[in-house]
């Protein structure tokens, strides 16, 4: 294609298409003024052109102009494909969001509710220990395991000797083992 340009005696004409990052360089053509100017049109590429320029020099012109085109519609896709993924992003963040603070407000309900617990077991407790270890003896024993284990961990330890030593025989080894094994001794 430089050869027939060398060859032209009229200056160059310049034809700037619109620029993109994916645009390629503007195309340079001359043209005889004793000739009839041709317009050729390779779709962004429109430019007069003498007849001095081949086939094979239309045809690549024709080829830029499609890999202009499929590099258009390539960044166009990516561009599509970055929104896409950035709204995903966003939902992620606001999902995530979420969930941190579901979380936090299930540890806060947790830590009520054992606060709840604790309350309650502490005022058994009182309740208990305030009873003649005589009359708590029976009740207790006759608890679920973690309840009596909690009442008789949050007595003194005497009041709980005295309440232990009144109970049936067998009940009252299996819960010293489990306060032992709890190391609340």
């Amino acid at each position: 294609m430089s050869a027939a340009i060398d060859r032209l005696e009229h200056p160059v004409r310049q034809v700037a298409p619109a620029q993109t990052m994916f645009s390629p360089a503007p195309v340079e053509v001359a043209s005889r003024s004793d000739e009839a100017p041709a317009v050729a049109a390779a779709g962004h590429y429109q430019m007069q052109i003498g007849q001095n320029v081949s086939e094979s020099e239309r045809q690549l012109l024709t080829d830029l102009d499609a890999r202009r085109v499929e590099l258009e519609k390539r960044r166009e896709n990516l561009e599509r494909r970055e929104q896409e993924v950035a709204a995903q992003e966003s939902e992620l963040v606001a999902r995530l969001t979420e969930l941190r603070t579901l979380t936090r407000t299930l540890q806060e309900n947790r830590k009520q509710l054992n606060h709840r617990y604790e309350a309650r077991m502490e005022q058994l407790a009182n309740v208990y220990g305030s009873m003649a270890p005589s009359e708590a003896a029976p009740l207790i024993a006759k608890l679920d395991d973690t309840i009596a284990l909690a009442l008789l961990q949050r007595m003194p330890g005497k009041r709980m000797g005295q309440i232990l030593s009144l109970m049936e025989q067998q009940r009252a080894i299996e819960l010293t083992k489990m306060i032992t094994e709890r190391g609340q001794l």
